[in-house]
This record gives structure tokens, sequence and C-alpha cells, in this order.
């Protein structure tokens, strides 16, 4: 397998902070090496740069998925597969974007592994935080502008599944059960129940984009996040959860985001990630 190794270095909009700091702390717990040794060929690194210049907030966040869009494109184009290293979720947006890029009316899943549901919008959200909002984006809710400026067509709810959601606000929920998306809580993705869902939204795709974020592990595996949620799954659920997602449609591009170096206390939580990202695409 060729991955391109894509790092989005941005805490929502600004570089080289907090969550942004992730990318490179993995590749110095030892990513190219881990990938090697399970038989995975690296043929790409990317680390997007520069600062976001200045304007309103959907624009910034535009111009990121943009940049992020453009990096995943050209991966696919090379016959790669884009891992996408964040950074917060908002880079879910410029993944599909870039897909979409790359492979025009060809339909995509996508399973959607977090605590939250990232199901906000502008008009529903208690906190008003952007970051919530980006699977709700991508498929056809809100944002409209930052859909805009990512050339991003909105994706068949009917083709998403969630994983491991358990903290969604009470609009953000009515939001979600309004659409076809299926969410399994910890629990259901611990009975094993991921396949069957895949199964079943994945039927009429070619490929399915994965995302990860870290805080879908429950706290004691993962501490160094910014919102943790008590009773997640654990490090094995995930990548349970990950290959079975894969039997049901190949993997179009992976990401994963949310991991906050600063919140790591202990200092072991890159190498979790490093293992979390080489086991998925063993």
């Amino acid at each position: 397998m060729k991955v391109s190794l894509i790092s989005v270095p941005y805490d929502q909009v600004e570089l080289g902070r907090g969550v942004g700091l992730a990318p490179s702390i993995v590749f110095q717990a030892g990513l190219l090496a881990r990938l090697q040794a399970v038989g995975i060929e690296t043929v790409l690194q990317t680390a997007l740069q520069g600062e976001i210049p200045p304007g309103d907030p959907a624009s910034r966040f535009g111009v990121l998925a943009g940049r992020v869009a453009q990096q995943v494109a050209q991966a696919c184009r090379e016959g790669a597969l884009p891992v996408i290293l964040g950074g917060d979720c908002m880079a879910g947006v410029g993944a599909a974007a870039g897909l979409q890029r790359a492979f025009g009316a060809k339909p995509f899943g996508i399973a959607w592994m977090d605590a939250h549901g990232d199901f906000n919008t502008p008009e529903i959200s208690l906190s008003g935080f952007i970051p919530g909002m980006p699977l709700a984006c991508i498929c056809g809710h809100g944002l409209d502008a930052l859909r805009t400026a990512a050339a991003l067509t909105p994706v068949d709810p009917a083709a998403v599944i969630m994983l491991g959601v358990r903290d969604l606000d009470p609009a953000e929920k009515d939001l979600l059960d309004s659409t076809p998306i299926s969410y399994l809580d910890p629990a259901e993705v611990q009975a094993g129940r991921t396949q069957t869902a895949a199964g079943y939204h994945f039927q009429n795709v070619e490929r399915v984009y994965l995302h990860l974020d870290i805080d879908a592990l429950d706290p004691a595996f993962a501490p160094g996040v910014d919102f943790p949620s008590q009773d997640g799954i654990t490090p094995e659920d995930a990548v349970t959860a990950g290959r079975a997602v894969q039997q049901a449609a190949p993997l179009a591009a992976l990401s994963v985001t949310a991991f906050n170096p600063e919140k790591d206390v202990d200092g072991k939580m890159a190498a979790l990630v490093v293992e979390l990202i080489a086991e998925i695409l063993a």
C-alpha cells in the first residue's frame, strides 16, 4: 500500500498550537518506521504551511479546507492513500472535498469515529464552536460559505455512519435523527455492530473515508484531548471498527485528529496514535 502522509498543523485556523502540534509529535514517535514495519510504503509527506489570511471564520476555514483538499486530491491521483494528521476535525471538510476532486461523481461513504456528533450548525449550536460542525457541513447542513469555498458538494447522509458517539447536544441530536445516518454508541461498537452498519450504508459506494477523532477513545486510554468524554471505546475497539469498515469498502482516506500534545501529561499518547494508524492500515 502506498500512503501519503498529510500534516495539518492547525488548531482551528491557527498554526502550530494545541492540536496543531500533533503531526510533528507523531512523526517523532516513530510513525514512518512503524508503517514500514507493517509493509506500508510511504510515497509522500506533505505539511501544510503558512498562516491563514485574515477574514471571517467561515472564509478562513474555507482556505484551510481548500489546502487540505488539494493535497488529498493529489495523493489520490498519484495512487496513494491520503492519511491526514490533524489538527482538529475541520480537516474532514477538506478531506471530503479532495476526494470529490479526485474521483468526481463516484460516491464514497464516511465512517466518522468520534465522541461527539460534529453535527451542529451555526443556527443550533450552543457554543458556536465551528469544529463541532464539520460532519453536518459535509452532509449539507450549515456553513454554506465554507462548503462553497472548499468546492464541496454535500455527501449523501445515507452513506454515513458514526462510531463511538456519546455526547450530542439536544438540537444536534434532533438534526441527526432527521437524517438516515446511523450512529453507534461505544457499547454498540464494542458489541461488533460496526460491520452490520457499514454493510448496510456502504452498499452503493466504491470507497470509504474513515475519520478518527482520538476523543472517541475513553480518557483512560487517551487523556490528551481538549474535550474528553467518559465511557468511550478502547484502542482495540477502534482498530476492530476501522477494519470492519474496510470489509465493506476500500479506504479512500484516513484522518486522525484531536490529539493535543499539550494535554498529554505522561507523554504516551503519540505512541498510541502511531499504533492506531499502523494497525488500522495493516
